[in-house]
């Protein structure tokens, strides 16, 4: 008996290549909202001294104790005396000269126009001068709007008297040597005593600087002791 050969085919093994995997990395980009900031300025209003009341643009010529003045001029003196309340009739028989006026010599003009005013310190039932009153007067004067400044005896000339002189500050009025004491080199808001050398002047303001109102610094002026306008 012939055997029966069984015969038993290996499957042929095919090696594939190896395969190389390359990766690339595409980057994500995740937009972050940036926050919008809003600025608020924060506005200080101007620190303007107490009793700052700016006067009404009425240049109406009053009669005051035999002299002439604005409205605003009086108004400004009205004022001055509510600041003041003091002895010294402000609105008053303490007039001595007004605006408009080229009558005296040693105002060298600046009463020719308006704005202009003198006051007396003297107490006339006894003819004393009125020193304890002079610093809070003018104080008061400046504070209603008033360049102003003591004019002591033989000052201004041998024999002048002794007065408070005062010139209205933005008096849309007044004569160019009295703009001059506002704002000129020996000028008020330069913290001088408005005085022009041929007057003895310039000289510091022996009463301190000057006084900025708000309404002031709206009309252009400001203090101008360490600063140019």
């Amino acid at each position: 008996m012939i055997p029966t050969i069984t015969a038993t085919v290996a499957p042929t093994a095919t090696i594939l290549p190896s395969a190389t995997l390359t990766l690339t990395v595409v980057p994500t980009f995740t937009e972050t909202a940036i926050p919008s900031l809003t600025f608020t300025p924060t506005i200080t209003p101007y620190p303007q001294p107490e009793g700052c009341l700016q006067p009404p643009d009425d240049y109406t010529r009053v009669e005051v104790n035999g002299h002439t003045l604005s409205a605003r001029t009086y108004f400004m003196l009205q004022h001055a005396a509510e600041l003041y309340g003091g002895e010294i009739d402000v609105a008053g028989v303490a007039i001595t000269q007004g605006s408009y006026v080229d009558a005296e010599p040693l105002s060298f003009g600046t009463h020719s126009g308006g704005g202009a005013v003198d006051l007396s310190v003297i107490a006339r039932d006894r003819w004393e001068v009125l020193y304890d009153e002079i610093s809070p007067l003018l104080e008061a004067l400046r504070t209603a709007g008033f360049a102003a400044w003591l004019r002591e005896y033989g000052e201004l000339s041998e024999g002048s008297p002794i007065h408070i002189h005062a010139i209205a500050i933005g008096d849309a009025e007044l004569s160019q040597t009295a703009q001059a004491q506002l704002t000129g080199e020996y000028g008020y808001f330069r913290g001088y005593n408005g005085l022009p050398p041929e007057y003895g002047g310039p000289a510091l303001d022996r009463y301190g600087g000057p006084v900025v109102c708000k309404w002031m610094l709206d009309m252009g002026y400001a203090d101008w002791r360490t600063s140019s306008p």
